[in-house]
């Protein structure tokens, strides 16, 4: 990624590359400086979740009334082992829903491609049998997360997002449950 001079640090001045030199003496917003060393930075460090296209699937938002919300950005990639889920709204209204199968991609077939469809399970490659559940991180709040994979790959996520409101969901790992039934308590009490 490509930052402007002074995006960062929150100049108002604005210039391309045929300038050589800032003109205004300003100073850095001092907030949106560790804004970007808290939130941006440290996924930059880890672009490689989100640079390549083989693993990237794009999502529709379902709202609670069956229609798309077309003002949300979902998407899901991988590298490797890792993977990452991230949510953008970019409209003044909360977005609600759930997001299960992705929009069609071009997949490579002998011969061709052809369009075909995931679910969110498949994308972020889980185990959906009996006693299987995953944990993830929401990267600005840290949260951690228990879903039984069975319902990612039966029902989706659920999505609940503020005007102009965010997730990116880091740190994807998958658990079997005990003979106990310790991760299946667990997930019901959560």
């Amino acid at each position: 990624p490509m930052f402007a001079h002074g995006q960062v640090e929150g100049f108002r001045e604005k210039y391309g590359m045929a300038f050589t030199r800032a003109f205004w003496n300003e100073e850095p917003d001092r907030g949106r400086v560790e804004r970007h060393e808290r939130s941006i930075f440290p996924l930059l460090r880890r672009r490689h979740l989100f640079a390549r296209a083989e693993r990237f699937r794009l999502y529709d938002l379902f709202a609670p009334e069956g229609w798309v919300n077309e003002d949300v950005f979902a998407y899901s990639n991988a590298s490797g082992a890792e993977r990452s889920l991230v949510l953008y709204n970019n409209s003044p209204r909360r977005a609600q829903g759930w997001i299960r199968e992705s929009a069609a991609y071009a997949e490579k077939v002998p011969g061709g491609k052809r369009l075909a469809r995931s679910t969110l399970a498949e994308g972020l490659a889980l185990d959906s049998g009996d006693g299987r559940y995953v944990t993830f991180r929401e990267h600005g709040s840290g949260l951690e997360y228990l879903r039984g994979s069975r319902e990612i790959a039966e029902r989706g996520l659920a999505v609940d997002l503020e005007p102009y409101g965010f997730q990116v969901f880091l740190d994807f790992a998958e658990v079997a449950d005990d003979a106990r039934g310790s991760w299946s308590r667990l997930c019901g009490r959560l």
